[in-house]
């Protein structure tokens, strides 16, 4: 096994990395791009404290690199995952923490700003943990920790470059340049006396001390002459050719770089989706194509069910203005939900699973009766001691583009035979607010209302007599003109105009059924939107901004109908054609369905005055570290016996195997990639260079055919390709040794062509 030199692991060589990399992080931090860069400095205590002990240990090459990245894998993304907000399920915020970045990072290679500082967070994470574990890692293992601390002064330069109005500027920058050169000096020390022990000197006990404060002062001396260096650098004026082009080219780096924190100079510009209380008829408008948000459903729907994702709904009309009258607000976290909601039937629960796609969303738009949301979130209720009836759920912290969040909803879908055998003893909550007529409508409306539902005998007929009325009547039509000075807008449309949009739809809708003694109000919010063949999926662009009616059923609840005629129509399915349940997509009973699973019995919806909803799930336990700790020390004594260790998904493979269980295929694919030698996983890379310039790489090349095939595409890659071709068919094919070195260098130098060509491409530069 190998032995690490125990000098290495030198007190004031560590006390003086620490400090130099500690610069570097409270530089950073300084800038105030984002307050939430002191969340991170755990990273750097950890990923110090882990280098070192990695470092120190005597584990074989490459237990620690393995290890190394384990421990990333689990704490970057632990700690990053922290900003998405408090009390979601990690699952959730890891989805929505790599769909941000995905996004974030795809306007970056386009060259547009990042308004998401997700990714410049993330960015500073990846930084402060990897240039803490490199750098204690390769200090105590080495003793030679300049990578990772050229990494930072890198870091510290840029910083520099963006944020020059600091004050302390030079402090910084100084404090970093005199730590590093005491650790130079240290080390240098160490690595000296090793020598001087292998002759036999005898050493001065003071000769480190002396070293170090010689460099200590040495270095004031240098600092102090390179705060001074700005003014002999003014002196000379540039205007060479050269000199232009460099300038040029930096101008370009620094607006790529400029734009991946834009999100952090000043106030972001991506539009904020929200609904207020009060809505205008208005006059219409032309909407794009551009994409919204998506939305994933836990069930098919069933033929006779669809979507509308509600924003908010309204109560009260006056001369062209909706607005929502009596209500309160409450906040609520993802355990905290506790609605009252009556024993209404003709409905089924689902999960549904939105990403924002294009802008902030604060409004979260949900269909019909949400009764649980992942994210902390207002509620806007009506005032009302009864029941709860949601009028709109705004997410306290707006979604972010690419982010992920769930809503369970309790979906209406009653069948054609519980509509029509509905009553007309509505609760008092329903006729004090949802019969409003304004005293200035002309009363023709009131006569058109008895007119159409005159024939009707049940509140379903008279609702669908109202909407294919409208229907068929009324021309829809995107914009319109204002009404005429004086008019009552929804009077003009019905009697005059007779064109307009879903606003005028379902505000008429809404004013003629009210008209007849049937409560109604307004929603607005999206159409469905365009779905996939399985109703499961569903894409909502602008252009699906909508506005509809929904109609109170006793025992039933609000149900939506739809009179605006660009719009398909509503279809109620009768329980003998076997379309009204099916139990493919729904459950008869009332409790929420949470990732395809309903919720224990011991845990029902909370349909009357119970106690609120307690979830208890994995991630709400401790479990998490000491699982972690436990197989670091397996890992530990593995290596410290000297025992075989089977690569981890060969391992996972096995004991999968050994139980008769089913084999994932990208875990069987991992396993045979992992028992690949090292040159012959190199040639397995030699696929992944293909792919990246564009070529096909087949299953059943050879491997000069592959390397034939590589340059051709990229000539410049002669070289280095033959020259691995030579040394794999060695180590494969024959019974001579292959120089496992020359193939390594030669996979590098193809690697290092292939990205630069790839980069060339992507940037244009």
């Amino acid at each position: 096994m190998e032995k690490k030199p125990q000098r290495w692991w030198d007190f004031p060589a560590i006390l003086c990395l620490v400090s130099a990399l500690w610069v570097v992080v409270w530089r950073i931090q300084a800038t105030k791009w984002t307050s939430d860069l002191y969340r991170l400095e755990n990273l750097v205590l950890i990923g110090l404290l882990l280098g070192l002990f990695l470092g120190k240990s005597g584990f074989k090459i490459p237990i620690p690199r393995w290890m190394g990245i384990i421990l990333t894998a689990f704490f970057v993304p632990w700690q990053v995952g922290l900003f998405i907000g408090e009390d979601i399920e990690w699952t959730e915020r890891l989805s929505s923490l790599s769909g941000r970045l995905i996004r974030s990072f795809d306007l970056f290679i386009h060259n547009k700003p990042v308004q998401d500082p997700l990714l410049f967070l993330t960015c500073m994470a990846i930084l402060y943990w990897g240039m803490s574990l490199t750098a204690g890692y390769m200090l105590t293992r080495h003793g030679k920790p300049w990578i990772p601390l050229f990494v930072a002064g890198l870091a510290l330069v840029l910083i520099d470059h963006f944020d020059q109005t600091f004050l302390l500027l030079n402090w910084f920058d100084g404090s970093f340049i005199l730590f590093t050169l005491l650790l130079i000096s240290r080390v240098y020390f160490l690595h000296s006396r090793k020598e001087w022990d292998g002759r036999g000197a005898i050493l001065d006990p003071d000769v480190g001390l002396n070293l170090g404060s010689t460099v200590f002062i040495s270095g004031l001396l240098v600092i102090l002459f390179a705060w001074n260096l700005q003014f002999f650098v003014d002196s000379f004026k540039p205007g060479t050719d050269t000199q232009e082009r460099m300038n040029i080219a930096w101008s370009s780096i620094r607006n790529r770089l400029g734009n991946a924190v834009a999100g952090l100079r000043g106030t972001p510009v991506y539009e904020v989706t929200s609904y207020s209380n009060q809505i205008s008829l208005g006059t219409g408008s032309h909407l794009g194509d551009e994409l919204l948000f998506t939305v994933k459903v836990s069930a098919p729907r069933t033929e006779a069910k669809r979507y509308y994702w509600r924003g908010y709904s309204y109560d009260h009309y006056s001369f062209g203005t909706w607005q929502s009258t009596l209500e309160k607000a409450e906040t609520l976290g993802p355990r905290e939900w506790n609605l009252t909601l009556p024993d209404w039937i003709g409905r089924k629960n689902f999960t549904f699973t939105f990403m924002p796609e294009s802008s902030l969303q604060r409004t979260i738009f949900a269909p019909d009766i949400p009764i649980h949301a992942s994210r902390t979130s207002k509620l806007i209720l009506t005032n009302l001691n009864i029941t709860d009836d949601l009028l709109s759920l705004q997410a306290e912290t707006p979604l972010q583009p690419g982010e992920e969040f769930s809503v369970d909803a309790w979906v209406s879908n009653p069948t054609l035979e519980q509509l029509q055998a509905a009553d007309t003893n509505y609760p008092k909550w329903v006729t004090d607010r949802y019969l409003e007529v304004p005293e200035n409508l002309p009363s023709r409306v009131h006569a058109l209302a008895i007119q159409i539902t005159g024939e009707s005998s049940t509140i379903f007929d008279k609702a669908s007599a109202v909407t294919q009325y409208l229907r068929k009547t009324i021309t829809y039509q995107a914009v319109i003109p204002a009404p005429p000075s004086g008019r009552e807008p929804i009077d003009w449309f019905l009697f005059d105009y007779k064109k307009g949009f879903c606003n005028y739809y379902a505000s008429s809708e809404v004013l003629l059924l009210r008209s007849v003694g049937i409560p109604a109000r307004l929603a607005t919010g999206y159409a469905e939107g365009d779905g996939n063949a399985t109703g499961d999926s569903f894409k909502v662009k602008a252009h699906a901004s909508h506005a509809w009616p929904e109609v109170y059923f006793n025992n039933i609840g609000w149900v939506e109908f739809e009179p605006t005629s660009s719009e398909p129509e509503t279809f109620f399915a009768s329980s003998s054609n076997g379309n009204a349940s099916n139990e493919n997509a729904f459950r008869d009973d009332h409790r929420p369905i949470y990732g395809g699973a309903v919720e224990p019995p011991d845990i029902p919806m909370n349909t009357s005055n119970s106690q609120p909803i307690k979830r208890i799930t994995v991630t709400d336990t401790v479990v998490g570290m000491p699982l972690l700790c436990l197989a670091i020390i397996i890992l530990l004594q593995f290596a410290l016996s000297g025992a075989h260790i089977l690569p981890v998904p060969v391992l996972t493979v096995s004991i999968l195997s050994r139980y008769g269980l089913e084999i994932p295929a990208w875990l069987d694919r991992w396993a045979w990639r992992s028992m690949l030698s090292h040159i012959e996983w190199q040639f397995f890379q030699m696929g992944w260079m293909l792919k990246m310039l564009g070529g096909h790489p087949r299953q059943g090349q050879t491997p000069a055919e592959r390397v034939s095939e590589l340059v051709k595409l990229l000539p410049i890659t002669y070289a280095p390709a033959n020259a691995f071709l030579d040394e794999y068919q060695k180590s494969v094919y024959s019974p001579y040794p292959a120089d496992l070195e020359r193939a390594k260098e030669a996979n590098r130098k193809l690697w290092r062509e292939v990205l630069s060509t790839r980069l060339k491409r992507v940037t244009g530069i």
